[in-house]
């Protein structure tokens, strides 16, 4: 129900809405196709803004340049699959954890930045397909080839002290 939601999200549950965007971009000269996704949350009671951004780019090959010069009607799919899972608990795996670091000669843990806060937050991996078709002289779908993006992870305090600054 609805006021199990928000009692969840007071007590700093993330069960918030996610705001999404998704972008196409490419320049009027350009002959790169740019894609992005990007999703905020605001979790810990509206404490903390956490976005996780992904941008992908054709790989340039003779598909874009098809799709380019093309002069009639292009038809285009895109399905984009994000995936999120459970960031090992340090307290619960820390005899694994310390072997792991040992073997990475003490660099910092690359999960670490989804443990900083009271409520854990999740990693993500996103996935994107362009499906399209042109008219040229029979119908064919078509996958364009992207290349593979990273997640670039961010959290921003949203309190009223650090909006003000």
């Amino acid at each position: 129900s609805i006021s199990e939601i928000h009692r969840a999200i007071k007590e700093g549950e993330d069960k918030d809405a996610v705001e999404a965007f998704f972008r196409i971009v490419r320049g009027q000269q350009d002959t790169k196709l740019r894609l992005g996704y990007r999703e905020e949350r605001k979790t810990d009671n509206y404490k903390w803004k956490r976005t996780r951004t992904w941008d992908w780019e054709d790989k340039g090959d003779a598909s874009i340049k098809a799709i380019l010069s093309h002069k009639g009607w292009a038809y285009f799919a895109f399905v984009l699959k994000v995936s999120e899972f459970q960031v090992a608990d340090k307290r619960e795996n820390h005899a694994f954890l310390q072997e792991e670091k040992e073997k990475k000669d003490d660099k910092e843990d690359e999960d670490d930045k989804y443990r900083r806060f009271a409520v854990p937050d999740t990693k993500a991996k996103a996935e994107l397909r362009v499906l399209y078709c042109i008219t040229e002289k029979r119908l064919s779908l078509n996958e364009l080839d992207m290349t593979k993006p990273s997640e670039v992870y961010d959290v921003m305090e949203e309190s009223p002290a650090a909006i003000l600054g």
